[in-house]
C-alpha cells in the first residue's frame, strides 16, 4: 500500500508540474509564436489557419500569410491532419527571415474547430518529444524550474 502511495503521489506531482496545456505553451514559447482562436485577429495574425469549402461542397484547408492573395499549390491543404506540420514549418520560417517578420512573437489564427479536427496540440507534444534537448538547453530563457526540467529529462 506504501508503495502504490508513493509512485500515486510521484504521477499527480509530475500531471501538477507539466500538464498537456503547459507543455503546448512551452513548446509555442520555444518557437516564439501564439495561437489564436479569436476571428477579430485575422487581419492582425502573421499566418492564417482556416476552413473552407469549395464549390463542389467539399472542405478545404488553408494556411497562408496573406489570406487575399492565396496561392493554390502552397496555401490549400487537402487534408487537415496535415496542417501542425506546415504551420510549424512556417514558423520556423518566421523565426528565419528577418523581412518577414513584423513582430517579435508570430501569431497565429486558426480556426478553432479546425485546431481540434488536426490535433494540433497533439502535434505540439510530439514535436516536445522529438526536440526535448533543444528545449532543456532553452530551459532558462523559457522560465522553467528545476522540478520542470527534471520532468522533462525524465518523461523523454
Amino acid at each position: 500500500m506504501f508503495i502504490f502511495n508513493i509512485l500515486n503521489y510521484k504521477s499527480i506531482k509530475n500531471i501538477l508540474i507539466m500538464t498537456e496545456s503547459k507543455k503546448q505553451e512551452l513548446v509555442k514559447k520555444h518557437l516564439n509564436f501564439t495561437i489564436t482562436h479569436d476571428s477579430n485577429m485575422i487581419e492582425r495574425a502573421d499566418f492564417v489557419v482556416y476552413t473552407s469549402t469549395t464549390v463542389d461542397d467539399y472542405n478545404i484547408y488553408v494556411a497562408t500569410r496573406d489570406d487575399q492573395n492565396i496561392n493554390i499549390t502552397e496555401d490549400v491543404y487537402y487534408y487537415n491532419e496535415d496542417l501542425p506540420a506546415g504551420v510549424l514549418s512556417e514558423v520556423a520560417f518566421w523565426n528565419e527571415d528577418l523581412e518577414y517578420k513584423r513582430s517579435e512573437e508570430m501569431v497565429v489564427y486558426f480556426e478553432e474547430d479546425l485546431y481540434d479536427e488536426s490535433d494540433m496540440g497533439d502535434f505540439l507534444i510530439e514535436w516536445l518529444g522529438e526536440n526535448i534537448d533543444e528545449v532543456i538547453d532553452n530551459a532558462e530563457k523559457l522560465e522553467l524550474s528545476d522540478d520542470e526540467v527534471q520532468y522533462l529529462k525524465e518523461t523523454y
